[in-house]
């Protein structure tokens, strides 16, 4: 049997196992309803639509993925209380790829003040024969995180947490590999009756790479969230994280990855608000070179939203960003934009997040060879609607061109996810 007739083989026996795991969804249906304190069956059939849009020597070209789906999806609910397990699965079949998705999650109350948690998760892709994924692999990945809490009176907690991901790839290429990953640490948080908190958490964890050490890396996590004056007059929020990872070899180098974002919300009027946000991004390298180089993006602005009706909203926001980049002047650019967006609240029967920005990005270097300025324009939309029947609509829009100033450079990518879905 020769390399193909042995992928072949092992596609096929992929299938039979899909189609193994459907029938015995199916046939746990029945005896799950027997027996959990809540069951809930989904039906779907749904549309997802990938567009890239580039330009070659003046002519328009485009990549285009579509595909058409039917699923299968159930929520088993057993135990009544405090403890419980929860199960969900998600079964897809599409003309594009196989794909299962199983979660199960089990909390439970060791005393008064301690609980643990444990989920789980499973996720098996399979892509068809012929499908347009021109970088086809298929894959199975598993994520396991548990938890115990621990509340020190109303207001403080504490939580040992941790996690382990196996990824597990048909073939091994230059771009998907196996690897094991797991982290442990501790959690920090306190929350009063009005509203502020704050929560600390640090890991470290280590990623290993069977086939090379290049790609291993030990890690070290901090995360930062707190929220002040909830409710009040005026409100605040910072995020913040650094992620450092130490790589085994010295291929690549060792790095930092910070994230901050800090938001100061001011009411004006009853139905009205004012926000100064700011946001950075920082990459740096113990060791750069012309492929890994230290960059650090700031961005600030200032909301204005008004309510127009309970739970809905329009908002405006004026912002300019800029790169900064030590090494490569290519890299440096400012950019401005004015973020337009509306959100609207329906009880449970409809909701609609949407948004237009347009905007400039002006790269600083005026003879540069890899980027060219470019005009932005980002749309965004996600709406769910529901309608009598147990029935509801999803609708996931992303649209953001690029036209440069060199056409050659012109560039867009388009995402459309239609789904409609049925509970039982």
């Amino acid at each position: 049997m020769n390399l193909y007739d042995l992928k072949k083989s092992g596609e096929a026996h992929l299938k039979l196992a899909f189609y193994a795991f459907a029938i015995l969804s199916l046939s746990a249906i029945v005896s799950a309803r027997a027996v959990a304190s809540d069951f809930k069956t989904e039906l779907s059939s749904g549309y997802d639509s990938f567009m890239d849009r580039y330009t070659i020597v003046d002519e328009d070209t485009f990549d285009v993925i579509n595909e058409y789906y039917i699923g299968l999806g159930n929520v088993v609910l057993l135990g009544n209380g405090k403890t419980r397990f929860i199960m969900r699965n998600l079964f897809r079949y599409g003309n594009q790829t196989i794909d299962d998705d199983l979660n199960l999650s089990f909390i439970s109350p060791l005393s008064k003040e301690i609980k643990f948690d444990l989920k789980s998760n499973l996720n098996i892709k399979h892509f068809q024969s012929g499908s347009d994924y021109s970088l086809s692999n298929d894959y199975r990945q598993f994520n396991t995180t548990a938890r115990i809490r621990k509340a020190f009176g109303g207001t403080y907690s504490a939580a040992l947490k941790g996690r382990i991901e196996i990824l597990d790839y048909a073939d091994r290429t230059e771009f998907d590999y196996d690897y094991k990953y797991a982290d442990a640490g501790l959690e920090l948080e306190r929350n009063d009756d009005e509203g502020n908190s704050l929560h600390l958490g640090a890991f470290a964890g280590f990623r290993d790479v069977p086939d090379t050490t290049d790609l291993s890396y030990r890690r070290e996590l901090i995360d930062l969230e707190c929220y002040l004056g909830q409710g009040n007059r005026i409100n605040a929020r910072l995020i913040s994280s650094a992620d450092r990872k130490d790589y085994s070899s010295d291929a690549r180098s060792s790095y930092w990855y910070v994230v901050s974002s800090a938001e100061i919300e001011a009411k004006v009027t009853r139905r009205s608000a004012l926000s100064f946000i700011g946001e950075t991004e920082l990459t740096s390298y113990d060791v750069p070179s012309e492929i890994y180089f230290d960059t650090q993006f700031i961005r600030g602005g200032i909301r204005f939203k008004r309510e127009i009706a309970v739970l809905s909203s329009v908002h405006i926001e004026p912002r300019v960003g800029r790169m900064f980049c030590r090494d490569y002047a290519e890299e440096r650019y400012t950019e401005g934009s004015v973020v337009l967006g509306v959100d609207i609240f329906k009880s449970t029967r409809f909701w609609l997040n949407a948004s237009y920005e347009p905007g400039y990005r002006d790269y600083l270097l005026e003879e540069n060879n890899i980027y060219s300025d470019f005009y932005i324009n980002r749309i965004s939309l996600i709406m769910n609607l529901f309608v009598p029947g147990n029935t509801g609509i999803t609708l996931y829009l992303n649209h953001e061109p690029e036209r440069h100033t060199r056409r050659d450079d012109d560039f867009s990518i388009t995402l459309i996810s239609l789904e409609l879905k049925k509970s039982f």
